[in-house]
């Protein structure tokens, strides 16, 4: 009997996201698509005020302007949107199952921002066990070595070994286009005992595009006593320059682009490999991560973390003075600051290292005993600098509240 509706073209797991800029600086999802067990749900947007465009030029300000409530008085830059969308990236249960995959693209168009989040930490969840020999003596297998689809044990287990389609998988590719920018914020990956993931995230920015991305795992279920008990983990970052080739005078053809790889960060959990298991080698942490900055909107952060990190005591610095003054004299509300959160890295156990990398990226490595203390370090860090907040809105620090 024929099928009275076509076959479905859609793949489960895959979301598009591309943000355009109506005029004369309106933020639009002209896509916004996801299947299942995907789900993105858009929030209220963060408009960006008037003080924190300083970079105003007098020929792109239009003074007539009253676009959603705006004042007459605001002076609106083209070249800079009026809000930051903010777009949560949700799995049904909160978490992956065993074998789930998720694919997002999101493209930026030019002068555009776009704050991703989640709404609580992705959880992953553990496989299925292998089956016992008396299980696997119940399957027929075939001269081949293959197991009949009428027998084939759920999961795709073949004895002890594991299928390859067991893994949970999230892939994100981003293409930022001039002028754009990213704040990628989310909650950290709880991958449970005996669960298999892996993850891939690529940023494709051209001239003038700004990232900044949040890349952090936890050890699991503590208060269950899972400390890195998970069968593997992968993840990778890329940030790539894209710059496409003019042809001639009518414009460039985005099918012949010259590629830059100007920072790969690759973290590989594997606790066959490791005697002991990961959690004899993390010296106690619970959760570690990787920060990454780049582009002109992510130049203040950048700098400040360089700053703080040259100022942090050196091994076989002598102190001078009281209260880790030199001089004796009175401290600075940034020294005071500074002086506050040393303590607290203490007794949090935290750990952290910033470094600039080729082509502009800021790499910043973090660890901490547990997932609040690497929270509370991280908020601390960028409520302190504030320029997060001003550009891509109280959304954009949801992740470290």
């Amino acid at each position: 009997m024929p099928l009275v509706f076509p076959p479905s073209s859609s793949s489960p797991g895959k979301g598009t996201i591309h943000l355009t800029l109506l005029p004369p600086a309106i933020p639009s999802f002209s896509t916004l698509s996801y299947t299942y067990p995907l789900k993105l749900l858009p929030s209220a947007p963060h408009i960006l005020s008037a003080h924190s465009r300083k970079d105003l030029q007098p020929s792109l300000v239009q003074n007539d302007a009253n676009l959603d409530g705006l004042s007459r008085s605001i002076p609106i830059d083209l070249t800079r949107p009026i809000s930051v969308p903010l777009v949560f990236v949700v799995t049904y249960g909160g978490g992956l199952l065993a074998g789930d995959c998720i694919d997002l693209n999101i493209c930026l168009d030019p002068y555009t921002r776009l704050t991703i989040a989640t709404q609580g930490s992705t959880k992953v969840y553990k496989a299925p066990p292998p089956l016992s020999t008396d299980q696997q003596k119940t399957h027929a297998v075939s001269e081949t070595g293959m197991i009949s689809n009428a027998t084939k044990p759920i999961g795709g287990y073949i004895g002890e070994k594991r299928a390859p389609d067991i893994t949970s998988r999230q892939d994100l590719r981003v293409r930022i286009g001039t002028g754009a920018g990213i704040w990628l914020g989310p909650d950290p990956i709880q991958p449970f005992a005996g669960s298999n993931y892996a993850q891939t995230q690529i940023f494709e920015v051209e001239k003038g595009a700004s990232v900044g991305a949040v890349d952090w795992v936890s050890e699991g279920r503590r208060a269950r006593n899972e400390s890195w008990a998970m069968d593997g983990w992968r993840g990778r970052n890329e940030i790539w320059g894209v710059n496409a080739v003019k042809l001639d005078t009518t414009g460039k053809d985005p099918s012949m682009e010259r590629r830059i790889l100007m920072v790969r960060d690759s973290v590989i959990l594997n606790p066959a490999s490791v005697k002991g298991g990961i959690s004899a080698t993390v010296a106690g942490a619970g959760v570690f991560g990787t920060l990454l900055l780049y582009g002109t909107i992510f130049n203040p952060l950048s700098e400040f973390f360089l700053s703080e990190f040259s100022s942090l005591p050196q091994l076989g610095e002598r102190n001078w003075g009281p209260d880790g003054q030199s001089d004796g004299g009175d401290l600075s509300t940034r020294q005071r600051w500074r002086k506050h959160r040393i303590e607290k890295e203490k007794l949090d156990g935290v750990l952290w290292t910033a470094a600039r990398v080729r082509g502009g990226v800021t790499v910043v490595k973090f660890s901490a005993t547990q997932v609040e203390g690497g929270r509370a370090w991280l908020g601390c860090m960028l409520r302190e600098e504030g320029s997060v907040k001003t550009e891509f809105g109280d959304g954009a620090l949801m992740f470290v509240r």
